[in-house]
């Protein structure tokens, strides 16, 4: 997985390199995926969660002692998803290229994509 403060340009001639053709990212930093989407032909797989919404309700539970694994769905709200496969339609449809989202589980994501 290419991590956002790695610099887009030596990662790529790094995996082009190596005939990589495909990169996975959180798309946390907007800035490096536009410049994914905008200088590859690379086909980006997408974690559909929401970072910033994930991150908040994971400190709130942390906040609340909620730790135990059987409030980690909670801490994942479905609009963490569905913001996410929303966001990445758009993008895929202003660049025209397509993007692969990873662990779809929620109904309305998939009505977004059909």
């Amino acid at each position: 997985m290419i991590k956002d403060t790695e610099k887009p340009n030596v990662i790529l001639k790094t995996l082009g390199e190596k005939g990589v053709n495909f990169i996975q990212t959180m798309e946390k930093n907007p800035h490096h995926f536009i410049d994914l989407l905008e200088k590859t032909d690379y086909l980006l797989g997408v974690h559909a969660e929401n970072d910033s919404i994930v991150t908040a309700r994971t400190q709130e539970h942390i906040e609340q002692g909620l730790t135990d694994v059987k409030y980690h769905p909670d801490a994942r709200p479905a609009i963490a998803e569905i913001e996410t496969v929303s966001r990445m339609i758009e993008f895929a449809h202003y660049y025209n290229k397509p993007i692969y989202l990873h662990h779809l589980s929620t109904k309305r994501s998939l009505e977004l994509l059909s």
